[in-house]
């Protein structure tokens, strides 16, 4: 891996182990949408490589939202959010913690300043990825919906699942079809 960030910050500590890694990127990337994959599963590759540790767990922070542009052609953001979850779905000792809804007030702030709930979370996943202790606080994922007379229900993966309106003061999620409407 040779880059600045990683010259200048993580070359220097890879001759120490490490129990777990956190990554939280993908904003500056967003205009590879799904160009992005290869690069993220060498980046894990390359970071276990560097660090000796071909299990070395990797836990990604989904990117926030951000912008006006929701279930718009131009908007790139959930190409990426798509590409870290299959990628933690399908690498071993991978783990994902999701963001979308814990994104700023100001809709075109890119780092969110909510970012107590983004440490719980890896926090909690650290605990179950690095140690087998799973409390039962995973991101929640969307297991199954069923369409009945034009209403949906939704089921998520965990049973604490809740609309919260203590981030933003909205009570609202988006759901688009496979052709984005």
């Amino acid at each position: 891996i040779r880059s600045g960030f990683w010259n200048g910050y993580m070359e220097g500590i890879t001759p120490y182990s490490a129990g777990i890694l956190l990554f939280y990127q993908g904003e500056n990337s967003t205009h590879l949408r799904y160009m992005y994959e290869p690069l993220l599963r060498d980046y894990i590759k390359g970071v276990r490589r560097a660090f000796c540790d071909d299990a070395l767990p990797v836990l990604l922070v989904q990117i926030s939202g951000y912008g006006d542009n929701y279930g718009q052609e131009n908007d790139s953001w959930p190409y990426i959010r798509e590409v870290q979850m299959r990628v933690a779905n399908t690498t071993k000792n991978v783990g994902l913690v999701t963001s979308i809804y814990l994104e700023d007030n100001n809709a075109q702030e890119i780092h969110p300043r909510g970012k107590q709930p983004i440490g719980v979370r890896l926090a909690y996943l650290a605990m179950n990825v690095r140690y087998g202790q799973d409390l039962g606080m995973e991101s929640p994922v969307m297991t199954s919906y069923t369409l009945i007379e034009n209403v949906f229900s939704i089921r998520f993966n965990t049973a604490s699942l809740r609309l919260d309106e203590t981030v933003n003061g909205v009570r609202d999620f988006e759901i688009l079809s496979a052709e984005g409407v």
